[in-house]
């Protein structure tokens, strides 16, 4: 497994979730609101970067096969993607809640959910930390 398919397999999960919120906000609004037009953009990069996804994930399937393509898939996700999704939730939350006026009830709501994506993260990020010390302690000791 090369570089590529590494980055590819770890990105995948948190590119799907930010291209279906973007898109679902993105059709939930009026044709001719301000938000839409804002997100025209981001629209149209997420689509031609889904593009560039689809063409990376069938070279991996080709090249990995069925049974590889998702075994990786998998493990990539589990290790990788969920982490970097919580990652990208929480600095979300911390841009708007930075940019949200002080006296704004909106802001104790960014706030709490910035908390929540920071807390799980934090626990992943340990507890992915520790596996990795464990599995490197039980490889020296063999």
């Amino acid at each position: 497994m090369n570089a590529i398919n590494i980055i590819f397999y770890s990105i995948l999960v948190p590119f799907l979730i930010w291209f279906i919120r973007t898109l679902a906000v993105y059709h939930g609004t009026e044709p001719d609101a301000e938000q839409r037009r804002k997100l025209r953009k981001p629209k149209n990069f997420m689509l031609a970067a889904a593009c560039v996804m689809i063409f990376c994930g069938s070279w991996c399937m080709a090249a990995d096969g069925l049974s590889n393509f998702a075994f990786y898939l998998i493990l990539m996700t589990i290790l990788a993607g969920i982490p970097l999704t919580l990652l990208s939730f929480f600095i979300l939350y911390l841009v708007k809640w930075r940019r949200a006026p002080q006296d704004s009830p909106e802001r104790i709501e960014l706030k709490r959910k910035m908390r929540i994506f920071g807390i799980i993260f934090g626990i992943l990020a340990i507890t992915y930390t520790a596996f990795i010390i464990w599995f490197a302690i039980g490889i020296a000791h063999m």
